[in-house]
Formats: structure tokens, sequence, C-alpha cells
């Protein structure tokens, strides 16, 4: 597996995001955050099933919702690196379909 590397100046979470949502409520923002995380173990597991599958347009749809879900939870690096994913992903699957 490769390391990623992140800019120093990219943050990689963003509490304000969930903050901006939420308020101060941080019992919500534990919920929410819980959730994410079982969510993210969730949605992990298909990624590495459909890349072991070579299903390229399954592992763009998967990058695509944790991507949406990352920025939504204020875990911007996540995000980032989702969206990496899938438009590699797209790309692969294209070119498979042409």
């Amino acid at each position: 597996m490769r390391n990623i590397d992140l800019q120093a100046d990219e943050p990689v979470f963003v509490p304000a995001i969930l903050e901006a949502m939420f308020g101060d409520a941080h019992g919500v923002i534990a919920t929410v955050l819980e959730t994410f995380c079982t969510s993210m173990d969730q949605q992990m597991q298909l990624l590495q099933a459909a890349q072991a599958a070579g299903d390229t347009l399954s592992q763009q749809q998967i990058a695509h919702r944790i991507k949406g879900a990352a920025r939504m939870s204020g875990a911007l690096a996540l995000a980032r690196t989702a969206e990496r994913l899938e438009l590699a992903a797209r790309g692969a699957h294209m070119t498979a379909d042409a």
C-alpha cells in the first residue's frame, strides 16, 4: 500500500464543519462521528471486495459515497483521497468499456 503525502497546509479533519451543522451539541457530533466510522468500515470492506473483483464501476461508486460522507463529517483528507480514487476508477472503467 502506498503512503499518501498530505500537504502541510491541508487539514485532515475540520471540526468546524460539524459544528456549523450541530453547534455545540457535542453528543450529537460524537454520534455522527461514530456512525461515520462504522460506515467507513463497511465501505472499506466493500471497496476491497470490488478491488479484488476488478469491478471498477463499483469502486467508483463506493469512492463517491466515501467522498460525500467524509466531506459532510469534516474528514477532508479522506474526502480528497476518495475523490482521487473515484476519478482513477472512472478512468479505468471508461478504458475497460472502450
